[in-house]
């Protein structure tokens, strides 16, 4: 569940820039729970999408956005519809 209690107090290019780093944490987390829950490695992952392991794991830690024309091999590599990297686990 993310976390929205604070930003009332913010600037609006704050609060946006706060969303963003949100929305980054919440899909690299996602992309995280669902490679360990097929038990996939991140290198072998990131080889079937067509980037590094390091760009992997930095959008599992929420540290990078991925361009949206990763989004699909991304989701073919784990072998899931796109969809579920969206999707709430709660």
């Amino acid at each position: 569940m993310i976390n929205l209690q604070g930003l009332g107090s913010m600037s609006s290019t704050e609060e946006r820039r706060e969303l963003k780093r949100l929305e980054r944490e919440t899909f690299g987390h996602k992309v995280r729970e669902v490679r360990r829950a097929r038990g996939l490695k991140q290198a072998d992952v990131a080889e079937a999408a067509g980037m590094s392991r390091v760009t992997l794991s930095k959008v599992e830690n929420g540290e990078h956005d991925l361009a949206v024309s990763f989004v699909r091999p991304l989701a073919a590599a784990l072998g899931v519809p796109t969809g579920v990297l969206f999707t709430d686990s709660d």
